[in-house]
């Protein structure tokens, strides 16, 4: 995930690197406008078998 990679993992979901592009803000007290970075940041995205699972009635 460092060098920008997905991460898989069969049965269970994949953990993916998205980039987060620069943006500006405004502080509401000083109404400045503030320059916020780019950054990377992670997201889970659950499998299908695994969403099935949690969401099957229990069969008691």
């Amino acid at each position: 995930m460092v060098e920008g990679n997905d991460v898989l993992l069969t049965g269970f979901g994949a953990f993916d690197v998205r980039r987060t592009p620069q943006r500006t803000a405004r502080n509401l007290r000083t109404m400045e406008t503030v320059a916020i970075p780019e950054r990377y940041r992670i997201v889970f995205r659950p499998s299908r078998q695994l969403l099935d699972s949690l969401n099957a009635e229990d069969e008691a």
